[in-house]
């Protein structure tokens, strides 16, 4: 109920099969911090009871995008808060058998208390281009995951308009560095020029 009420009440108007849903909840649209968080933590509880209700063996998928979003705090409380969060997450994924992914657009993400969390049960990581500097600054935060023919790779990612993306891909005893096509959709998506966003428009 209230303002806010959409975030947790939409949901129970699908009637369709649970396993078939595809479930998103929006949180970009509270602007109060504090509010935020708790919005994502119910968001979490909500996820989680639906989980709940599929059998172990279906595939689930949790996807976190802008996890910054779960990490930020403007005080070591809220920050704290936030990596006991991203704790229970993951042990509850784990627990009903769910595949969590976090995505961020800021490697200062995963400096953080909670983002260094994720990043120490997360058993594979994707790069993709990075802006100047977040190489060097993964390398100087996380030494004995990156030598030095990763920090290049990293460095020499590019993002090629209307053809491809280059990523790194890491996990444990494998490293590969691969070209992702892109559609046009898929160009829109990972662009941001006004040419680009017409054609995700359509």
């Amino acid at each position: 109920s209230g303002s806010l009420g959409f975030i947790f009440s939409s949901y129970q108007k699908q009637k369709k099969d649970a396993k078939d849903q595809l479930l998103i909840f929006d949180l970009d649209g509270i602007t109060d911090p504090i509010i935020q968080k708790i919005a994502s933590f119910l968001s979490f509880l909500t996820i989680q009871k639906n989980f709940k209700s599929l059998p172990r063996e279906s595939k689930k998928l949790l996807i976190f995008e802008e996890l910054g979003v779960f990490l930020a705090g403007d005080s070591p409380e809220t920050q704290a808060m936030g990596e006991r969060f991203v704790r229970d997450v993951i042990k509850t994924a784990r627990k009903q058998g769910i595949q969590a992914f976090g995505l961020s657009n800021e490697v200062e993400d995963f400096l953080t208390p909670g983002g260094k969390t994720f990043w120490s049960v997360g058993n594979c990581k994707i790069f993709l281009p990075q802006g100047n500097g977040a190489p060097s600054l993964l390398k100087e935060h996380y030494p004995q995951y990156f030598d030095e023919a990763d920090t290049q790779i990293l460095e020499d990612l590019q993002l090629v308009k209307g053809s491809h993306s280059e990523a790194l891909i890491k996990k444990q005893n494998y490293t590969a560095s691969i070209q992702i096509p892109l559609s046009p959709i898929m160009n829109a998506i990972v662009t941001t020029t006004p040419e680009e966003e017409a054609c995700y428009a359509k």
